[in-house]
């Protein structure tokens, strides 16, 4: 089965997230059980959406003082 390229930009692997968010993959895995980023399972692979990915980071951005 061919992967389109827009299909592999929006989905993530476990280490790209961690590498988008700059971060280790194991803080992705505590979030993912955490239930705070969400996440896709297929088989044994776990994919993760960019808009997931950019929906985590606006939770937690603080927004500047006027």
């Amino acid at each position: 089965m061919k992967q389109t390229t827009e299909t592999k930009e929006n989905l993530f692997t476990k280490q790209e997230a961690a590498n988008h968010l700059t971060v280790c993959v194991r803080t992705i895995e505590n979030l993912m059980a955490a239930r705070q980023l969400a996440y896709i399972r297929i088989g044994r692979a776990v994919r993760i959406e960019r808009s997931e990915i950019e929906r985590f980071k606006k939770t937690f951005t603080v927004q500047a003082a006027d």
